[in-house]
């Protein structure tokens, strides 16, 4: 008896049940792998690869569009994004997380803000790195554990931070950069209706804005109205409210850089841009810029330095029936991936409008470089610590 007979009998010996269990599991794996060899095909490829031991989460780009900072275990690492030649690290003595940093104008000073894991209460820290020698030059503590926000003014001699937690009063603190020493530090307070999620924040790249979204009706109310809030940091004081239409239900709301226009993104995963006035005044009305697939929801809003282009991070929130993210997941758990996260989808678009640039799936923290030109991540559901480089197309 050959062998083909021999595996015909026992698949007949199994049962229909048991036989269309085997058939549906089989047709499981091969969609879950068919949908990872085809993110691999499709794949927007990057230049390079920057697979080095720990995690390298993307920080900033340096003024020449080339050096690039990483954090790696409480360090930053600055790499030459030209041959991923590591050029040199900066020490943090104080040991804390580095979840956010930007260099200088003239390169010479990398700020890095950071906070104590476990500390109690958590409060973040303003460290200012040394670049030239790699050390650092002093730190300043605030009284609160969310950041909305850094600013470098005064040609790159003042930095202003905005941080809160979850009630509506921010801090807004100026330290010289020269001296680490605090220039001006002030509580925020807006009037109610207090704004809401969390009080202000974003900052505006200039540092002189803070802006939220005001509810100005009851939440079990369905056709509450939403306002955007916008407070001038310089005189502390309400500068404008743009009302917005009723069910716009609001998710985040960014500056965006090289003017005065928000980008505002819904519950929905829409993305819009709303013009505004020398004055503040709204230039209606919004425009759609795009909006995130399926179950993703807006996570975070990242722009280039003239604001050219946008990188919006969506976080996977699930969702009823089956679907390709949980496909996904079966590949990585058949693959065995490390250091997964939930699926995580990454748009990059012109501001100006028109279709995205790009897709990315399982990749966030983008930062673009200075030129426009280059882009960093870190893949969310790969090998741990792997961050990648990616030429932009021209604009």
């Amino acid at each position: 008896m050959d062998i083909a007979t021999k595996l015909r009998r026992r698949w007949d010996a199994l049962g229909n049940r048991c036989r269309r269990a085997l058939l549906g599991a089989a047709g499981l794996v091969a969609i879950a792998l068919g949908i990872i060899i085809y993110d691999r095909a499709t794949a927007w490829l990057p230049r390079l690869v920057l697979d080095a031991p720990g995690d390298n989460i993307p920080l900033a780009f340096a003024p020449d569009s080339v050096t690039l900072a990483t954090e790696n275990e409480g360090r930053v690492k600055l790499w030459d994004t030209r041959d991923g030649r590591l050029v040199k690290t900066l020490e943090n003595p104080s040991g804390r997380t580095i979840f956010h940093g930007r260099f200088t104008p003239d390169g010479k000073t990398f700020l890095a803000i950071t906070y104590a894991p476990g500390a109690n209460p958590i409060v973040v820290h303003v460290d200012i790195l040394d670049v030239e020698s790699g050390k650092s030059r002093a730190s300043v503590a605030t009284k609160f554990g969310g950041f909305h926000g850094l600013a470098v003014t005064e040609q790159g001699r003042v930095a202003r931070v905005l941080v809160g937690d979850n009630t509506p009063a921010r801090q807004v603190v100026d330290i010289d950069l020269a001296s680490g020493r605090v220039l001006k530090d002030r509580t925020i307070d807006p009037p109610p209706p207090n704004p809401a999620p969390g009080g202000l924040g974003p900052m505006s790249p200039d540092g002189r804005f803070a802006a939220s979204v005001l509810a100005l009706a009851s939440s079990t109310n369905p056709s509450k109205t939403e306002m955007i809030l916008i407070w001038d940091l310089d005189s502390d004081r309400e500068a404008t409210r743009l009302p917005l239409p009723a069910n716009t239900n609001l998710w985040r709301v960014a500056f965006v850089p090289g003017g005065r226009s928000l980008m505002s993104a819904r519950t929905d995963g829409g993305l819009e841009r709303l013009d505004l006035t020398a004055d503040l005044r709204p230039m209606p009305p919004p425009r759609e810029l795009g909006r995130h697939h399926g179950n993703y929801l807006p996570y975070e809003l990242v722009f280039s330095a003239d604001g050219g282009r946008l990188a919006s991070g969506g976080v996977w929130r699930g969702g009823p029936g089956l679907s390709l993210e949980y496909l996904r997941v079966l590949g990585v758990w058949l693959t065995g991936r490390r250091n997964y996260e939930p699926p995580y989808e990454l748009l990059i678009f012109n501001t100006v409008g028109g279709p995205p640039i790009g897709r990315l799936v399982n990749e966030g923290r983008a930062v673009f470089s200075p030129d426009g030109r280059s882009m960093a991540t870190i893949m969310t559901d790969g090998p741990e610590g792997v961050a990648v480089i990616r030429d932009l197309p021209g604009k």
